[in-house]
């Protein structure tokens, strides 16, 4: 089997945008790289580094990877309009906006990919391809803690989140009899939260709300994605397909049945998509392309793979559109025709 992210050098990713810059504005833009580490800690990394806590960006970028984009930091501390390097990010400073970066500003990212392992896999050239949610934007279990939210099941929301980032073998009787300043935890955020539950020991939405609120949307698209991915498995024409959400609406009925039998399995309505106890998590709905077009789509031919003997290895290098994934297309190149894993 194919194996992708063998080394962190294999995936380069650079965002395409160039943000409009000035001498003066409230915010700071940066030119964020990082290395092998993923969005959320380099964001708090940066926080507690410069001591800033508004941090915008235009997509999060693969965690095993060589990434580049932009960020704006919201600051009044002239100190902090410099160049900074640290051991797996690096922070150049562009100028100054006044609007910060948010979700969806850039245009999308470049790509330069090393696939290693390669066995009797065919690799056939391709460019447009079935737009499947790649399988980061699942996590190891953010359509559970989703739907644990949007059922308003906001204990067990927060009990996911935390068992997440402990190593503690007594966590759950722990969580449950409310002993939670017995709980160690690998991260700050996570720590806060524990912190919050110690004094107010059922406050669980208070608790989700110590989260930067992008990460903590980031579990609502998760379940809208996993719904999205089942409808496309069984569609072959270029159309819209829903992301659901409150006001959802079906122009085709073989949509609306088949998103109405996943809200029965998943124990959801659309009434659900509307988080009245944290209002940023509320969903209206939206809809997302079928298929999607790789650009400039460029793949060498088969060469020794120096990190395992007797395999082949593939460098290639493409450009997508943001919301597209790089695993996805790699994925259809190899013959994969599906959006689960």
């Amino acid at each position: 089997m194919y194996r992708l992210k063998q080394i962190p050098e294999d995936f380069v990713v650079e965002e395409i945008f160039t943000p409009i810059t000035q001498k003066s504005g409230t915010y700071a833009i940066f030119e964020l790289e990082k290395f092998d580490l993923s969005m959320l800690k380099a964001i708090n990394m940066i926080k507690e580094i410069l001591k800033c806590n508004k941090i915008g960006y235009a997509g999060i970028k693969d965690k095993c990877a060589m990434t580049k984009q932009y960020i704006s930091i919201f600051t009044q501390k002239f100190s902090l309009l410099k160049d900074h390097d640290y051991s797996f990010l690096k922070l150049k400073y562009i100028g100054q906006s006044d609007k910060p970066i948010s979700i969806g500003d850039h245009q999308g990212n470049k790509f330069r990919i090393v696939v290693r392992n390669i066995g009797d896999e065919k690799i056939t050239k391709i460019e447009k391809f079935k737009n499947y949610f790649g399988e980061q934007r699942f996590s190891k279990n953010n359509v559970e803690v989703g739907l644990d939210i949007l059922r308003g099941n906001f204990k067990d929301a927060c009990k996911k989140i935390l068992f997440y980032h402990t190593t503690d073998e007594h966590f759950n009787e722990k969580f449950e009899e409310k002993r939670f300043s017995e709980i160690s935890v690998d991260s700050v955020t996570e720590q806060k939260m524990l912190n919050l539950l110690t004094e107010r020991n059922t406050d669980f939405v208070a608790a989700l709300k110590l989260i930067d609120m992008k990460i903590l949307q980031l579990y609502i698209s998760a379940v809208q994605s996993y719904m999205f991915n089942r409808i496309l498995e069984n569609v072959n024409k270029d159309v819209k397909i829903p992301l659901v959400g409150f006001s959802s609406e079906f122009e085709d009925s073989e949509f609306e049945d088949v998103v109405f039998t996943q809200m029965n399995e998943l124990n959801l309505s659309i009434r659900n998509f509307i988080v009245r106890q944290i209002p940023d998590l509320t969903r209206e709905g939206d809809l997302r392309e079928a298929y999607s077009i790789a650009k400039n789509v460029k793949i060498s031919s088969l060469k020794n793979d120096e990190l395992n003997p007797d395999k082949k290895k593939v460098e290639m290098s493409f450009e997508l559109d943001k919301g597209a994934y790089a695993t996805v297309f790699i994925s259809q190149l190899f013959g994969k025709q599906t959006g689960f894993y």
